[in-house]
């Protein structure tokens, strides 16, 4: 449990401090539970946008966890 605990401490400092203010406040969002319509009327932009910046954010994450683990 600790360990997870940490890890996901980690994961979160990276999401605030690493990701793009624009990739980060999509990805937040979706994290909540909104979809990605609800996050495209909320920040004024196309769906696919929010699809797309949430595609890139989980990108960045999970190579960030890569070179956690190498």
């Amino acid at each position: 449990d600790a360990i997870i605990r940490e890890e996901v401490a980690e994961v979160r400092k990276y999401i605030t401090t690493a990701l793009s203010e624009k990739l980060r406040s999509a990805y937040a969002l979706h994290l909540q539970g909104y979809t990605d319509r609800e996050i495209a009327s909320q920040l004024g932009m196309e769906e696919q946008t929010v699809t797309t910046r949430i595609s890139r954010a989980r990108q960045q994450i999970r190579n960030y966890l890569l070179e956690q683990s190498a």
